[in-house]
């Protein structure tokens, strides 16, 4: 029982150390040896035609800097149609929207508009463009984000880009460091994978793909980006990523709020898992052994940090075990604190890690029994 207990101990500091540590590592360095070329455009002229869909819905606020930022975005003007969808309920936000007709925005207007989905679903059929670009009205493009984007859609192979995610800083909101170092992080790692074939999951806040490729999803998807980059790569295409194409966003307001999102991505996570189960396993494909190594093992990371404390327990006389015992209740006390405090006083940056990284692991627990009982 013992050499039972402790295989299934060091097998799983051996998947928590690959999933965060050995498999970033292993694909940058790939990346750096060999990566995929595929062809760009170059100039302007030759950009293909795009529609920047926007789902105006919801948050009145949201949609007013929305739209005066994307006014900002750099694109060729013949090349460009600037899409709205938006609640016909919504009077507000049809007085504001009525007065950019002049600045070409165009408004489609639909009664019980509910969800961003439904949005992007409609603004895709009616989009009169080469390429579709999703977006979200929570977040910032920089001004090149649209060139960035429109200019690898020269290489026939790729079916779709994505850009990257930053988070403003902020030393009000208890969350951001954390935040913001793990879209750094994610980012080095999308970067690789993109080099390499296609990411794990293009970001659907700031998303291009090829109209004539584009399914609909349905209704009842949680996370509408990964079904869109299942579809893709299961047709044969690349989804890549342009770290030069930048979406900006508020970080949480509180850990609370990050948790509640995290819980709902993890949530769709394992949705996703059970619909492309047998496109994953076994992993045939580079595509499959990355969705793996970079997303299934850490969605199962919160049961195998419960299996250490729970072996690190039984184990107590076992002089190493104890030591790491203590380890993780020193870690765990930290993340008490940095919980306690989060709004009273400026925390060192290892606290706010420690919090951020099990708030995460614990949204993900939460996703997964939302998901398991279907709510």
């Amino acid at each position: 029982m013992d050499t039972f207990l402790t295989v299934i101990f060091y097998f799983s500091i051996f998947l928590i150390a690959y999933n965060y540590l050995i498999y970033p590592l292993g694909i940058i360095i790939a990346a750096k040896i060999k990566p995929l070329e595929h062809h760009i455009y170059l100039e302007d002229e030759d950009l293909p035609g795009i529609c920047l869909v926007i789902p105006a819905i919801s948050d009145f606020d949201a949609i007013e800097k929305k739209i005066k930022n994307t006014l900002r975005l750099y694109y060729p003007d013949n090349k460009l149609m600037i899409l709205t969808v938006s609640n016909k309920n919504d009077i507000k936000a049809q007085d504001f929207l009525s007065e950019y007709k002049k600045q070409g925005i165009i408004n489609f207007k639909k009664s019980n508009l509910t969800n961003y989905y439904q949005a992007l679903n409609i603004g895709a059929k009616l989009a009169r463009a080469d390429v579709v670009v999703f977006s979200d009205i929570h977040n910032d493009f920089n001004d090149m984000v649209l060139v960035k984007l429109a200019r690898h859609f020269k290489d026939p192979e790729i079916g779709a880009v994505t850009g990257v995610r930053n988070i403003y800083e902020s030393r009000t909101k208890q969350s951001s460091e954390g935040d913001r170092l793990y879209w750094e992080y994610e980012s080095s790692i999308k970067h690789a994978q993109s080099q390499l074939g296609s990411v794990t999951a293009a970001a659907g806040e700031i998303l291009a793909i090829r109209r004539e490729l584009y399914k609909p999803v349905p209704d009842n998807t949680i996370n509408f980006d990964s079904a869109i980059t299942f579809n893709l790569v299961k047709s044969g295409y690349r989804v890549i990523a342009d770290r030069d194409a930048i979406s900006l966003k508020e970080t949480s307001k509180d850990i609370v709020d990050l948790f509640n999102e995290q819980s709902l991505k993890a949530r769709g996570g394992f949705q996703t898992l059970f619909r492309e189960f047998e496109f994953l396993f076994p992993p045939k494909t580079w595509f499959a052994f990355s969705f793996l190594s970079h997303k299934v093992i850490r969605w199962f990371i919160p049961f195998m940090l419960i299996i250490l404390f729970v072996i690190s327990i039984i184990q107590f006389d076992n002089g190493f075990m104890k030591l790491f015992l203590a380890a993780q209740i020193l870690f765990y006390a930290l993340t008490g604190f940095g919980w306690y405090f989060r709004k009273k006083i400026q925390l060192p940056m290892i606290t706010n890690i420690s919090t951020y990284f099990v708030v995460m692991n614990l949204a993900v627990l939460t996703g997964f029994f939302r998901f398991l009982f279907r709510r």
